[in-house]
């Protein structure tokens, strides 16, 4: 499905909100986590800016093709926080350093993309049945569990010949199941379960 150009996705944080003038966009930390780089793609080719938070406001750095912040991104008053986090309409979640939000047209209005190819999206599915029936006919169930906050499946595939690895975290809060699926090959998948257990415990409703 083409992308509508509509955004369902902020980044907030110091003080401030970051809103893409339209999809496909992305969010990322830059080498200063307090810096967010923003990129929207224009056609062909993707304009880039970040954003710099200062004392009672904040300041913005252009990459060389861009002409104007105006043309990436708006900026309003946000949340007061002292990281960037990303937000929806129903959750919020923080932005993980090394990892990239981008613009969905799949099961989550944003992916997370991350070393190695590893993919974190999120679903709030109006109606969910037993963490285990969470896979596709191709997937073998590995593992399943709970903790006090949720519950998951842990399940392996094979995919263009090599082994990988997906697993669903479901934390129900204020009668919504907030669905984090974290997806890797075998070896980069503990890093993505590190990353996908953070957002698990930090989302907000």
């Amino acid at each position: 499905m083409a992308s509508t150009g509509h955004v369902y996705v902020s980044a907030s944080g110091f003080g401030l909100r970051v809103i893409p003038k339209s999809a496909p966009y992305r969010f990322a930390l830059a080498s200063v986590p307090a810096h967010l780089d923003v990129g929207r793609r224009v056609g062909q080719s993707w304009l880039f800016a970040r954003v710099i938070p200062v004392e009672g406001g904040y300041r913005s750095q252009l990459a060389e093709d861009t002409a104007s912040l105006a043309d990436v991104l708006d900026v309003e008053i946000g949340p007061a926080s002292s990281g960037w986090w990303l937000d929806t309409s129903v959750y919020r979640v923080p932005l993980p350093a090394g990892w990239t939000a981008v613009s969905a047209d799949g099961p989550g209005v944003f992916d997370l993309v991350g070393p190695d190819h590893s993919l974190i999206f999120i679903q709030t599915p109006a109606r969910i049945g037993n963490v285990s029936d969470l896979r596709t006919s191709d997937q073998v169930i590995a593992s399943t569990g709970a903790d006090a906050q949720s519950e998951w499946v842990h399940l392996r595939y094979s995919h263009d010949g090599a082994e990988w690895h997906q697993r669903h975290h479901v934390r129900r809060l204020g009668g919504i199941a907030v669905v984090v699926t974290a997806q890797a090959r075998v070896e980069a998948m503990p890093g993505a379960l590190e990353v996908q257990k953070a957002l698990v415990d930090a989302v907000v409703i």
